[in-house]
């Protein structure tokens, strides 16, 4: 059972699991079983102000389920909706503000805006091993 991957299907209200199958939602991809529910168990214990300590131990969780997604050959968008979908399950919603591009952002809008970051430089992070050759 070790490697093995593992997904959850979401089948909204009358819907068959053979439709569903074409539409899975990118979070509902478990990557080592752990990563999904300690990101939003993370996100949804943080609390205002946000603490460094915290936010590095979230960064490094999403760097490590954007790598493990990034490896299964997810395209960046459906890895930002994954992580997103993790922040929305935990609680986190961007305020009138942030979607209105204004520039007074809660402690929430700028962890939102955070995970985006990391998810992108993690993803189009080079690999490490190409500078030793």
């Amino acid at each position: 059972m070790a490697g093995e991957q593992i997904i959850v299907l979401h089948l909204p209200p009358g819907d068959s699991a053979t439709s569903a199958t074409r539409q899975l939602q990118p979070a509902t991809i478990i990557a080592g079983e752990e990563l999904p529910p300690a990101i939003r168990d993370r996100l949804a214990h943080m609390a205002s102000p946000l603490d460094r300590r915290e936010l590095a131990g979230v960064r490094e969780l999403v760097s490590q389920y954007v790598a493990v997604l990034h490896d299964r050959g997810l395209p960046p968008e459906r890895v930002i909706t994954a992580v997103k979908q993790l922040a929305r399950e935990a609680g986190l919603r961007a305020s009138a503000s942030q979607a209105l591009g204004e520039t007074s952002w809660t402690d929430e809008d700028r962890l939102l805006a955070e995970l985006v970051r990391w998810c992108i430089a993690q993803y189009f992070q080079a690999p490490a091993d190409l500078s030793s050759n």
